[in-house]
């Protein structure tokens, strides 16, 4: 039987955002941080296979680009 790289063994059943031990193991399974971790979870659910196609680089940087025109939009302008 063939085998996936570790990187894509299924994480579980559920991601459970509770245990710090399972989001630190996603984290680098997913290789992510725990934000970005939590924002997948939060979009998606808690099925692994949902979240590593959220996380999925191409999307992820798509995603990094709205956050920061979002992020940019709310924040007040800096004045000195």
């Amino acid at each position: 039987m063939h085998e996936q790289p570790d990187h894509q063994q299924p994480v579980s059943d559920r991601i459970q955002l509770c245990s710090p031990v399972e989001v630190r193991r996603c984290c680098a399974d997913f290789r992510c941080t725990e934000h970005e971790l939590r924002a997948a979870v939060y979009a998606v659910g808690g099925d692994p296979q949902r979240v590593r196609e959220y996380l999925h680089p191409t999307l992820r940087q798509k995603l990094t680009g709205v956050w920061r025109q979002l992020r940019a939009a709310v924040q007040p302008p800096v004045t000195e």
